[in-house]
């Protein structure tokens, strides 16, 4: 493993533990954010809402967010507003993928954290980020064989694989980190089946990453496959803006769509 990727992964550990301090957003990608938490329609179809509370707490959720999608030429654009309790949108994600759910191209608001990233997959597969927080700018490009995934297509994925999951083989992908400027791979692989509940675990193939970041569970309808809940960190962080601290969180999902998409 190279220097340049085994600083990320300290940082990964060293911000679970720690709490981060926070920068304002640039003014227009806080117009957009606020834009997009006011008029959520523009967004696309609503597809279901979440409850986010932090894993093994029952307290009131800290944050609600929506997923929505609008059909486009090339696929699919599928969004994910975030809202505290006092229904301010905090971050926004952005992920144009295809009908089999590849990744095409991915956006990131983060209202409390003051980032702001894209990332883009090249025809030729290599990945593009590009990332900016407090007036400092960044990029890279990566080359991976491992299908690469964001938030909003990481649901996809696993029901694409569904049944090839269920019979007992694994998936890997690469799950972009937009402030650490990378992605970190990670195992799916099916947890539990009965005739109710189907859920899979996602793990990181690194110990270190696992040190940071622990297995996420994502459960769904056996029958219908709609979303149930969702246990793992969340883009939303806890805490005031001197001190963010990364969310290990439950989320039950409301379906209000029929069509996952």
């Amino acid at each position: 493993m190279t220097t340049r990727a085994i600083a990320p992964l300290f940082a990964l550990v060293l911000t679970a533990c720690t709490g981060l301090v926070g920068q304002p957003l640039h003014a227009d990608a806080a117009g957009r954010l606020h834009d997009a938490g006011e008029h959520p329609d523009s967004l696309g179809d609503l597809i279901y809402e979440g409850r986010v509370q932090a894993r093994g707490d029952d307290a009131d959720a800290l944050f609600r967010y929506e997923r929505r999608v609008e059909r486009v030429d090339d696929g699919w654009v599928g969004s994910h507003i975030t809202y505290n309790t006092n229904e301010v949108p905090v971050v926004l994600q952005i992920a144009t993928y295809t009908d089999a759910y590849e990744l095409l191209s991915f956006e990131e608001i983060h209202g409390q954290t003051g980032l702001v990233g894209e990332a883009t997959v090249n025809a030729d597969g290599d990945l593009e980020l590009d990332w900016a927080q407090g007036g400092e700018a960044d990029s890279s490009l990566e080359s991976d064989d491992d299908p690469v995934h964001v938030g909003p297509s990481l649901f996809g994925f696993a029901l694409e694989n569904w049944d090839a999951m269920l019979a007992g083989e694994s998936r890997y992908l690469g799950f972009v980190v937009m402030d650490a400027g990378r992605t970190y791979r990670f195992k799916l692989r099916l947890e539990s089946t009965d005739s109710e509940t189907t859920v899979f675990r996602m793990t990181a193939t690194d110990a270190l990453v696992r040190l940071a970041v622990s297995a996420m569970r994502i459960s769904f309808d056996t029958d219908s496959r709609a979303p149930i809940r969702y246990e793992g960190l969340v883009p939303p962080m806890t805490g005031p803006s001197d001190n963010l601290r990364k969310l290990d969180a439950r989320v039950d999902y409301v379906n209000v769509s029929d069509d996952y998409r």
